[in-house]
């Protein structure tokens, strides 16, 4: 009898197993959906715990990118908008090694304080001038045309700094599962893109949905 009982409770527990696992599997693929269908996805390894004063976003991009230059004038002008409600943290993609001596220029910029004078300035020589500005020599002359000093700029291309900023970087990449730009991440908890959302223009508009759900 004991032996029965056994059987029967092992089996009872596992039929509860299966249907738990069966259950708990529609309603992830189910949430997975609804996001998908409202324009972004979760990001599944995130500090929940953690609490915001602000709204934290991340904005990933790469030079090259012609989808970045196309969205550039709209997320600038939502940054006009919004810069004092909400922390932006910029971020060049480095996805692959074609686009590692953009992040390298991009940090470089931002070390020398020519960020303003360099960034824009980098995506319409690339997007509109079609200049071929994919190494370091080429970006450096390119900066030297904008009045930034060519030697400071490979220095800080090439510098330990930048290069501990692109680890840190990948390691955000690969965290929170970019593998496009444009993208956009909300407190490190979803992430957008033109995929996700269905257009630039409604990467914003998923962006306004959710730190409005978070507030």
């Amino acid at each position: 009898m004991k032996t029965l009982a056994i059987i029967a409770t092992t089996v009872f527990m596992i039929i509860a197993i299966v249907l738990f696992w069966y259950f708990n599997n529609q309603t992830l693929q189910k949430t997975q959906l609804n996001n998908e269908q409202l324009g972004y996805a979760l990001i599944s390894n995130t500090d929940e715990t953690k609490k915001y004063t602000k709204p934290q976003i991340t904005e990933y991009f790469w030079y090259g990118c012609e989808h970045c230059y196309n969205f550039l004038p709209k997320i600038n002008q939502w940054k006009k908008t919004n810069h004092t409600k909400v922390d932006i943290e910029l971020l060049p993609a480095a996805i692959n090694p074609d686009m590692i001596d953009h992040a390298r220029a991009y940090f470089a910029a931002v070390d020398l304080g020519v960020l303003d004078k360099f960034h824009d300035a980098m995506f319409d020589a690339i997007h509109k001038k079609k200049q071929k500005l994919y190494n370091m020599q080429d970006i450096a002359n390119f900066a030297a045309t904008l009045g930034i000093d060519k030697q400071k700029f490979i220095a800080a291309m090439q510098s330990p700094a930048t290069e501990k900023r692109i680890l840190r970087v990948n390691d955000m990449i690969v965290t929170q599962d970019i593998t496009q730009t444009p993208a956009l991440v909300l407190n490190n908890s979803y992430r957008i893109n033109s995929n996700l959302a269905g257009g630039h223009n409604n990467m914003i508009r998923v962006l306004n949905n959710l730190i409005k759900e978070e507030n």
